[in-house]
């Protein structure tokens, strides 16, 4: 339900800056011809490009929409992305274009003064864009949209060139007439850069460029106060169509059992979703130690350990039963905790005496560190009743 309503204001967002292109476009085009204004002209071509973003905008963003699938199962938040790189070259492409127009113009002996007619027209042109940038903005940022905030500042960008033009031709009235095509070269500048900023946002967010450092922090302080978490380590960070997706290492303790890690993890997602509503995904590595700078490739296999330890413990008269072991992986070696039954005749001091002998002999096999050895007293008293 709020998902669908979120996508009707997008929609509206859209529409909306698509009507007051069409009503702008005409005004512009209209008030430049009958005016004498080349930076009317320039700013009626600008909203005329507008008509087209809007559109790629919308397209975009119906993408953008669908569930996740079998094939997309990240969704198809990069559509949106696409589609802003596809606004910033198109807007970029006009700014270029109209430079050249303006240079023409500043060349030509002819400057006619614009009339009240095209001054008027981009006092419109303000009033409408500027309307259209706070409410297409405010709807970007509560849905986290980076077409619609694109679209936003895009119509910020023609209520500056329309102020740049209104200052051109207020000039240019005022008996400086080459001031009208000076401020449609600024307003193509204006045009360019802003399609610039736009598709270079979207190409880093292509490139899997990290979040911002705000954003950044407020995820570490949120690791870091996860009760249960020792540290972390390679925390990576993406946005994806306004969704921010990360993964990271976590060091636990490792004398904790695998349930226990899984529970810390699963509590910082929950901690991470409650934080930002706009979290794509969040993937949890769980770690006993910091194993960034150490190679674990060559690690024994519990198959491999077991055919080790096994025989040594047959070796032992006193050794009835191997009833468990733990096997902890950190720093590069073994650590085995190894459960046995003994013979009820040895006393505490003789099963002392042998468990020393055991663990020295332990600690022989290639790459075991430590080797700790225990009474199962619990398969004792069971195999007495």
């Amino acid at each position: 339900m709020i998902k669908s309503l979120k996508q009707d204001l997008g929609i509206r967002a859209i529409a909306a800056g698509v009507i007051g292109n069409v009503i702008l476009s005409i005004i512009k085009f209209i008030a430049g011809i009958l005016g004498n204004s080349a930076a009317m002209i320039a700013d009626a071509v600008h909203s005329l490009s507008d008509l087209l973003t809007d559109g790629v905008a919308g397209f975009t963003y119906k993408i953008s929409q669908i569930p996740k699938d079998e094939n997309h199962p990240y969704g198809h938040g990069r559509a949106e992305t696409l589609g802003s790189v596809l606004i910033g070259i198109i807007i970029a492409g006009v700014g270029v274009g109209l430079v050249f127009e303006a240079w023409e113009k500043i060349a030509s002996d002819t400057l006619t003064p614009p009339t009240w007619l095209a001054l008027g027209a981009a006092v419109v042109s303000i009033a409408i864009k500027e309307g259209l940038f706070h409410y297409t903005l405010r709807i970007g940022d509560a849905m986290n949209s980076p077409s619609l905030k694109a679209n936003a500042w895009h119509h910020r960008s023609d209520a500056v060139s329309s102020f740049a033009a209104l200052l051109g031709i207020g000039g240019a009235m005022a008996g400086f007439p080459i001031l009208d095509p000076i401020a449609a070269g600024a307003v193509s500048l204006m045009i360019f850069y802003a399609g610039y900023k736009i598709c270079a946002q979207g190409v880093n967010e292509l490139m899997d460029e990290s979040i911002g450092d705000e954003t950044l922090a407020r995820i570490e302080d949120i690791v870091r106060n996860t009760q249960g978490i020792v540290d972390f380590h390679e925390l990576r960070t993406r946005t994806v169509g306004g969704e921010i997706f990360l993964d990271v290492n976590i060091l636990v303790s490792p004398r904790i059992t695998v349930s226990e890690g899984h529970h810390i993890a699963e509590t910082l997602r929950r901690s991470l979703i409650n934080e930002f509503e706009n979290l794509g995904e969040a993937l949890i590595h769980v770690d006993a130690e910091d194993d960034s700078s150490i190679e674990s490739i060559n690690n024994l296999s519990r198959e491999e350990i077991e055919s080790y330890v096994d025989p040594i413990l047959k070796e032992e008269k006193a050794i009835l039963q191997k009833t468990g072991m733990h096997v902890h992986y950190l720093k590069g070696k073994h650590t085995l905790e190894i459960k046995v039954r003994v013979t009820p005749d040895k006393t505490v001091a003789e099963i002392k005496t042998i468990f020393n002998d055991l663990r020295t002999r332990l600690r022989r096999i290639d790459r075991v560190g430590d080797a700790r050895l225990y009474v199962d007293t619990a398969s004792e008293e069971s195999s007495g009743k």
